[in-house]
């Protein structure tokens, strides 16, 4: 349900601490390195189970690192953004509402700022800048003109450079941060008692790491370890015991995030939205996998230390297991009725009767003593599938209690060897096995310490300074959203009303989750988990307990506080419609997407937080009210406005289908968001790079000007090699698409009217305009009768009541000294390719 851009990128530390380094190749070169630690990148998706962290790995190859732990490639960031202000034509509105788009604009709305008598600022020449300057330079392609196609023109020699097969400049992003955090938890002291939550965070991923370091064994006995902690939890490998299979079930889901015969999480379900509940989903283990072999099963066996009769005795019947559960999996991931996907909440005692067909309370009391009595009294489960509960009713019932139990520890065992078993760091295409490693303990790191694993790199790259720019940032853009919504013509005023409530009431988040604000607040934080010790597959149990039992204890909040912002890998800008709020991840506030210059900050870091905000607008979210209610508040007529600008949106860019002639989220939410977000952007823009005594330009583009370094940086975010989705179109559209409506783009580059870039027809949204199709339109015009336009020769009167069209006297000329706030266009015949439309009917004079 949430929309986000798919990005991961490092940190920049302040400019005092950085030392310069090599310049970056295409985003994955070496740059710049902090002198506490060396910049890396980040690290997500844990594995199934509990509460689970999610995310991407880049798939490149890591530059080599030295022998020396200490000593790391030098790595940073360059942040750039920017914003797009597009003119409005402030026009008395006439009875009804036209389609509008804007075809020119008034070349003085292009102009840089002045600066009066004052010298202008120099450009800029910071390390960060220069980087920037360096991948811009190494992206941008002369054989390709801006005004013909301004993506080929930006990306093509990225789209060429090795470093950029399979990813993105996104992609290219995260990998730095990945090596970021890589470095600093590689670097960092840790202390054996009282440790710090980084410290913490830093010895499990030294003693995940040690387990290959330098391809030896570091002496850690894993298998003894795993086969201690069964013990502990009576998980033994006997033919016979007493102990439930539930228990176990139960035990290792809830108390140890280790998935079982089900996935499960702490999360609200939708109509309810005052509690968290235990949410079981099916595990994907079962679906669509091969079954272990009897000789993988007896290899996994003899590496745990059993002996010969014992695994003579028990592989069989794993096997055995393994297949059948193997198939109950399929069969239910294969039940299509209409309401197999619909969720379910039991009391936990009537899911137990269920599932077992038995009366009692035997599961509540299990659940209660493996969690230490944190459940609520008779806790409610919620089931994310009802075929779930057909699944487990089949595992208890078909199967023997002692050969089920024996599995589920025969599995729990062989997640645990599959965390620390070496040879899955195999060399891959792209990086060498000690890379795999890291980047598998990264992750494993991550996934119980999430926001302790990245203060080691943010903590230092990112000040309280920096986060401060990008909340004014991101304030000044939703400002100027703000007054587009409220100038547009076409939005009815009860709609208008609603919709500007709803963006001044969206929670606007930007920077570090609650508790990891600072080292203090991240301590008070991770104060449960235990200190880390020499051996990882403890360290990590550990630290599993310690998280699943912070997640267990929200089940007693009621409300719950809703946590908007708690993933410290987030490397994206995300709006969450069921909150109507949206976040800017830590990993945006750093080169090449902000902590530059305005031009580059708005247009990358910045146009993605205008992304995310108009997402409360788009086709599907526009039905919920300012109230987060879902209905329908929007009048007739400012709905069919609505949908005449999603459609001309997409027919700008994709032919006609008939089967698909109305606004359709899946194909038209992420590029209308995209798009309606640019003027308030460009706005805000515009208005940042006026600020006395910054630079607004880059010392190492000296032919660069502003406003063309904020189309550049516009669209080199969207480089890629990554294909389009049904959801998200090509990233060429994406870059294209939204400039060729910019008349503020054709001035930047002085696109000529027969330019690619700058058609004729254009799509507004917020504006009330017009689209052209040849001829003027038959509807009613946006503005008070009469006005005027003037081309270059001619001056044209348009009678609304028929559209005929007058020509004045050519000695007659236009008093432009009435306010034009924005420009339009239209186009009658050939010569009439230019005009301007003035807010008030102008006063005629003779000419002199």
């Amino acid at each position: 349900p949430y929309h986000c851009f798919s990005l991961s990128l490092p940190a920049l530390a302040a400019q005092k601490q950085l030392q310069p380094g090599l310049p970056a190749r295409n985003g994955v070169g070496d740059s710049y390195r902090s002198q506490v630690h060396q910049p890396g990148t980040h690290v997500t998706n844990g594995p199934q189970g509990v509460f689970t962290v999610s995310g991407q790995l880049d798939r490149e190859s890591r530059p080599k690192r030295s022998t020396d732990k200490k000593g790391f490639p030098k790595k940073v960031m360059v942040a750039v953004g920017g914003s797009i202000v597009v003119l409005l034509v402030v026009a008395a509105v006439a009875a009804g509402t036209v389609f509008g788009l804007n075809l020119t604009g008034d070349d003085s709305h292009h102009a840089e700022a002045s600066t009066g008598t004052t010298d202008p600022p120099k450009p800029c020449s910071s390390e960060q800048c220069q980087f920037v300057s360096d991948l811009y330079n190494e992206s941008l392609s002369p054989k390709y003109e801006p005004c013909d196609d301004f993506y080929k023109h930006v990306c093509t020699r990225w789209k060429l450079a090795p470093s950029s097969k399979l990813t993105s400049v996104f992609g290219q992003q995260n990998r730095r941060i990945l090596l970021s955090v890589i470095d600093a938890l590689h670097n960092k002291s840790v202390t054996a008692d009282s440790q710090t939550a980084i410290e913490k965070a830093a010895g499990l991923f030294q003693t995940c790491v040690a387990l290959l370091e330098d391809g030896v064994p570091s002496g850690q006995d894993t298998p003894a370890d795993i086969m201690n902690f069964l013990g502990s939890r009576n998980a033994l490998f006997e033919a016979d015991s007493v102990v439930d299979p539930a228990y176990l079930m139960l035990d290792f889901s809830l108390n140890y995030g280790l998935p079982t015969l089900f996935d499960v999480r702490v999360d609200a379900v939708p109509g309810n939205d005052e509690r968290l509940y235990l949410v079981l989903s099916m595990r994907r283990y079962f679906v669509h996998r091969q079954p272990a072999s009897s000789d993988a099963i007896k290899k996994h066996l003899q590496w745990l230390g059993l002996d010969d009769q014992r695994i003579l005795e028990l592989s069989g019947t794993i096997a055995t297991i393994e297949e059948f559960l193997m198939k109950l999996g399929n069969a239910a991931a294969e039940d299509d009725a209409p309401d197999a996907k619909d969720r379910s909440v039991y009391l936990l005692r009537t899911m137990e009767k269920a599932i077992t067909f038995q009366k009692g309370n035997v599961w509540n009391d299990y659940m209660r003593n493996v969690t230490d009595n944190l459940l609520p009294e008779d806790h409610y489960v919620a089931f994310q599938t009802r075929y779930l509960v057909t699944f487990l009713a089949l595992v208890f019932q078909k199967i023997d209690p002692n050969h089920l139990r024996i599995w589920i520890i025969f599995d729990v065992s062989r997640q645990l060897r599959q965390m620390v078993d070496a040879s899955s760091a195999a060399s891959s295409r792209l990086n060498s096995p000690v890379f795999q490693w890291e980047l598998r303990c990264l992750k494993l790191t991550s996934q119980v310490m999430n926001s302790a694993t990245y203060s080691a790199f943010y903590h230092t790259a990112i000040t309280s300074e920096t986060i401060s720019k990008a909340e004014d940032m991101v304030l000044s853009i939703a400002d100027s959203l703000r007054g587009k919504i409220a100038e547009s013509s076409w939005v009815e005023d009860g709609t208008k009303q609603i919709a500007l409530r709803k963006l001044a009431n969206m929670k606007k988040i930007v920077g570090y989750p609650e508790g990891a604000e600072d080292e203090a607040a991240l301590n008070s934080f991770y104060e449960a988990f235990g200190n880390s010790g020499p051996s990882f597959v403890r360290n990590w149990l550990s630290a599993s307990q310690a998280k699943t039992r912070m997640a267990l204890k929200r089940l007693s909040e009621n409300p719950f506080k809703k946590r908007i912002n708690d993933d410290m890998s987030l490397v994206n800008a995300v709006y969450k419609p069921p909150l109507n709020a949206m976040v800017v991840g830590l990993g945006l506030l750093l080169p090449p997407f902000f902590d530059t210059v305005p031009a580059v900050d708005y247009a990358s870091a910045g146009h993605l937080a205008a992304h995310e905000m108009m997402h409360a607008f788009d086709v599907s979210n526009r039905r919920r009210d300012d109230n987060n209610v879902e209905r329908n508040w929007w009048t007739s007529a400012s709905e069919e406005e609505y949908d005449k600008r999603v459609m001309c949106i997409r027919h700008s860019y994709m032919p006609l289908q008939e089967d698909l002639m109305k606004p359709d989220d899946v194909t038209d939410s992420e590029i209308m968001a995209d798009f309606i977000g640019l003027s308030g952007l460009y706005e805000a823009y515009q208005k940042a790079k006026e600020q006395p005594g910054a630079p607004v330009e880059l010392e190492g583009l000296p032919e660069v000007t502003s406003d063309q370094l904020f189309f550049i940086a516009f669209c080199y975010k969207w480089c890629s090699n990554s294909r389009p989705t049904d959801r998200y179109p090509d990233m060429s559209v994406r870059c294209n698409m939204p400039l060729m409506n910019m008349p503020e783009f054709s001035a930047a580059f002085k696109c000529s009217g027969e330019s690619r870039m700058n058609p004729s027809d254009k799509c507004s949204f917020w504006r009330h305009l017009w689209r052209t199709q040849g001829d003027i339109p038959s509807h009613r015009l946006p503005w008070p009768l009469p006005s005027f336009i003037r081309t270059s020769s001619e001056y044209w009167l348009l009678r609304p009541s028929n559209f005929s069209i007058s020509v004045l006297p050519s000695a007659l000329e236009l008093d432009t000294r009435c306010p034009i706030v924005d420009a339009a266009a239209a186009r009658y015949e050939s010569s009439l390719t230019r005009a301007e439309c003035l807010h008030t009917p102008p006063k005629v004079r003779r000419a002199r």
